[in-house]
């Protein structure tokens, strides 16, 4: 794993001498709570033991020096008496003095946690930092870790005794939709950037991209019962995925904010496109009063134009969009963007699709 500055890389053997230049600085180890090392040979100890695992424990790597310069990695509990849930990995890092205020711990924990996205089913991730130690905090929050309101004080760690312990937790699961978070599927906020809490089907420019209630969110989602079904072998009706839906959207944040809180879905293109649709006037097409956000691939359907098999949309970009059925076990599908508004007619899962109303804006 790297960015242009860095490299996550397991520990070797041969960075022992560099990690005690690093690790006896008693001005690093006691922030994290661990003692400042003593030696070469306890550093090359604590490399083969404490940073064995090639798996979830990495060195950062400066790309400019080839030098191990922190640590980066996430495992269980242990005794840390941080509150971690059942089978909740705890999230911990360090860098060495010189290289503080640079931004290199945000940068690796990034890297890391991109990598648990992508690699495990991970659905949580706790952390904290000495209150003495905001910085270690700060890094924390630029990477979506939220904090829950809890301290604790932790005497297994080095100077631990009567220093209090901030605690912060990171959902990797869409806190509106429940869907696994990828650095691809990312919400955006308001000035661009990506946001850690929301995809951006649930979440964008700042906002939800749908004003509607628990349930409403449970029925659209209960649509994807297969795509559910065939990644965890079960055999669900869309009405057990419902009541399977029903019970876990409680727990995440969307829907326990109070509704004055919510930053309400308010793009003035989503309400442009849906009155644009409505006016076609597609005959037997029920009118539509909302669009979702909708990833290109799931929407890119094959059309049959002058005897050539065509796609029309872009399976890497997102779309506006909507599904209402026609009846017949037939539905209308909507897809927008700022250039084109695009309207098929498919069967089960999309078969025999066919191409309504292709047209530019």
């Amino acid at each position: 794993m790297q960015t242009d500055r860095i490299i996550l890389r397991p520990w070797r053997d041969s960075d022992a001498e560099t990690l005690f230049k690093y690790a006896s600085d008693p001005e690093v180890g006691p922030r994290a709570g661990w003692a400042p090392h003593q030696s070469v040979e306890e550093s090359l100890e604590i490399i083969r033991t404490v940073f064995n695992d090639a798996l979830c424990t990495w060195a950062i790597e400066l790309k400019e020096t080839g030098e191990a310069i922190g640590a980066m990695g996430y495992g269980p509990s242990c005794d840390c008496k941080l509150p971690a849930r059942e089978n909740e990995p705890i999230c911990g890092y360090w860098v060495a003095k010189p290289y503080w205020n640079q931004g290199i711990c945000t940068e690796a924990l990034r890297l890391m946690l991109d990598h648990i996205r992508k690699t495990t089913e991970i659905k949580s991730l706790v952390s904290g930092h000495f209150i003495d130690n905001p910085a270690s905090g700060r890094v924390m929050e630029k990477c979506g870790f939220v904090p829950t309101g809890e301290t604790c004080i932790d005497e297994t760690q080095y100077q631990g005794e009567g220093r209090p312990i901030r605690v912060l937790r990171l959902e990797l699961y869409c806190q509106s939709c429940g869907m696994p978070l990828t650095n691809e599927i990312l919400g955006t906020n308001a000035d661009g950037s990506q946001n850690e809490e929301y995809c951006i089907y649930c979440y964008k420019d700042g906002a939800f991209t749908g004003d509607f209630t628990m349930e409403e969110m449970v029925e659209f989602c209960s649509q994807f019962v297969e795509e559910y079904n065939k990644n965890t072998g079960q055999n669900l009706s869309r009405e057990e995925y419902k009541d399977v839906l029903r019970q876990y959207y409680p727990n995440l944040k969307r829907w326990q904010l109070p509704a004055d809180q919510l930053p309400h879905a308010t793009s003035p293109i989503k309400q442009q496109l849906i009155d644009e649709v409505n006016a076609l006037g597609i005959q037997d097409m029920p009118r539509i009063n909302n669009l979702f956000v909708l990833q290109g691939s799931f929407v890119n359907q094959e059309y049959t134009i002058n005897s050539n098999k065509v796609k029309l949309l872009d399976d890497n970009a997102t779309y506006w969009g909507n599904q209402v059925e026609k009846g017949n076990g037939r539905c209308y599908g909507i897809a927008c963007d700022e250039q084109y508004i695009l309207v098929s007619e498919y069967g089960k899962d999309g078969a025999d699709a066919e191409l309504v109303v292709f047209k530019k804006r």
